[in-house]
């Protein structure tokens, strides 16, 4: 119903898979409503409905409704075990910790981020805080930086704030983008749809980035390590990547950044003297 893809994820980032999508064949029909499906003695099917182009009817083989996903607490007993839960799932404080102090809980049915990885983070939550106790330095969920892909072609992986997030928050940032069109590797392999948007604060501290390319999933792994060990992004700049690999955007980023850095020192010397 929307009227693009991929509506969380940065406007740019997600109009660049878009336009892959249609130049793949794919036909979307955007901002729909009042939508009917008819099936046919031939196992077909016809969608009818009204979108932002206007009405539209399409015979189909098959049909693929993706309404979502509920957490199956059904049959676990969980009211007789005093473990609070609601139609998002069960109820856990920032060490995992539900109602029940002596039961944990991770995963989808515990958290926000449904990704596989993000439920591997909190299983090894929840083992340490199980086996050792709470302690002062004991591991909390919100402190978890959890990146995400989306595998179209090209991929969209992000991780940390969005723009929208750091200005509803009054956070000062700058954004650092960089256009995978000049990037070798990519021209090299005709894979030049995509960006890097960086988002980083005055002193540098890595806020959020969304990368666009051909491996965005395996690149976003860089940032989001400089982010959980606060590595400013002037650092990454002195990292040497091998040539040519797409992951070179994120160095060019870095000596963007590096560069703005540097002309600021140097006309608060030049203004001091």
């Amino acid at each position: 119903m929307s009227a693009g893809i991929l509506p969380i994820e940065e406007p740019a980032a997600a109009a660049i898979v878009q336009e892959a999508l249609a130049r793949d064949g794919v036909q979307l029909l955007l901002s729909s409503r009042d939508l009917t499906i008819t099936g046919h003695e031939d196992g077909h099917a016809r969608l009818a409905g009204e979108a932002a182009d206007g009405p539209y009817a399409v015979d189909a083989d098959r049909v693929l409704v993706a309404a979502g996903r509920i957490p199956n607490t059904d049959g676990l007993g969980l009211d007789a075990a005093g473990v609070a839960f609601d139609r998002k799932g069960v109820r856990v404080d920032d060490h995992l910790r539900t109602t029940n102090p002596r039961i944990f809980a991770a995963g989808d049915i515990a958290s926000k981020y449904q990704l596989t990885h993000a439920a591997d983070a909190m299983a090894r939550i929840v083992v340490r805080n199980a086996l050792f106790g709470l302690l002062p330095f004991t591991p909390k969920g919100s402190k978890l930086v959890v990146p995400w892909c989306t595998y179209t072609t090209p991929e969209i992986a992000h991780v940390g704030a969005y723009p929208h997030e750091l200005e509803e928050a009054g956070t000062r940032f700058e954004t650092v983008t960089v256009d995978v069109a000049d990037n070798d590797r990519a021209i090299l392999e005709s894979e030049t749809a995509g960006l890097l948007n960086v988002h980083v604060a005055p002193n540098g501290r890595i806020l959020g980035a969304t990368l666009v390319s051909r491996h965005a999933g395996e690149s976003i792994g860089e940032i989001t390590q400089a982010m959980v060990h606060g590595l400013k992004l002037q650092k990454l700049a002195s990292v040497i990547h091998p040539y040519p690999t797409q992951a070179e955007v994120i160095k060019r980023a870095a000596d963007t950044w590096f560069k703005r850095w540097l002309l600021q020192w140097k006309d608060r010397i030049l203004f001091w003297k």
